[in-house]
């Protein structure tokens, strides 16, 4: 069942799979990359240590209108994290505004 506005607070993530990134996984790994994708409702907490953990290049991001609001914070804490990590977004949202 799709999470609420009201549960989606403070989490990160959809019950949706985003098909644009997994299409871009399978590329990626196609090419020899080491990818990984998080499709949960993570916390923020869980996914810095998911980006600790994994120590990226490149963070991509897809979003949605309605999750907009919480872009910044979870922004900021992937430069908190990463400070020199480079951020590609997409999705609707990102692609309509840019």
């Amino acid at each position: 069942m799709p999470m609420t506005s009201e549960d989606k607070s403070g989490k990160f993530g959809s019950n949706f799979p985003p098909i644009n990134l997994i299409f871009l996984d399978t590329q990626l790994k196609h090419a020899g990359h080491k990818v990984c994708i998080t499709t949960e409702n993570y916390s923020i907490k869980a996914v810095s240590d998911i980006i600790r953990d994994f120590q990226p290049d490149v963070i991509g991001i897809t979003f949605m209108t309605l999750g907009f609001p919480n872009l910044a914070s979870f922004v900021e804490m992937i430069f908190e994290v990463a400070p020199d990590i480079s951020i590609v977004t997409g999705g609707y949202h990102s692609t309509l505004f840019s």
